[in-house]
């Protein structure tokens, strides 16, 4: 895995996303496990989504489901600690999508709902009279 960022790098879109997601110090990333986001993966982001903003919220759509699978395999201590952090990363998306434009992506929901009206609530729905400005 190919993992690139310095200081003076942030002039590339690729070191702009990793900077926007806190994803800077290799091998202690925000991914479950403290493992970074490849080169390739943030790449694919750019060329999915186009613009850096819009790649930011798609690695945070990725991490809130990667969060919400990993506080499914946890006990309960652990499993509410990365289920607050799920919930934290699909608010970000939340907020970037909102900034940046774009559909949360198909697959990328991921969060584990576990209040009584899971159903009735898209996980990416936002709430417009929210502002996160």
């Amino acid at each position: 895995m190919t993992f690139t960022y310095s200081d003076a790098s942030i002039s590339t879109d690729l070191a702009k996303v990793r900077l926007e997601v806190g994803d800077t110090t290799q091998n202690s990333g925000p991914r479950p496990g403290g493992s970074n986001y490849s080169d390739a993966e943030i790449n694919y982001f750019l060329d999915q989504e186009t613009t850096v903003g819009r790649a930011a919220a798609r690695a945070f759509e990725v991490l809130a489901a990667e969060w919400s699978r990993y506080a499914g395999s946890l006990g309960l201590g652990p499993r509410q600690q990365a289920f607050q952090q799920a919930q934290s990363y699909r608010d970000q998306a939340r907020i970037y999508r909102r900034l940046h434009g774009g559909a949360a992506r198909a697959g990328a929901s991921g969060v584990i709902r576990v209040d009584a009206f899971s159903d009735d609530v898209d996980s990416f729905e936002v709430d417009e009279t929210s502002d996160y400005t």
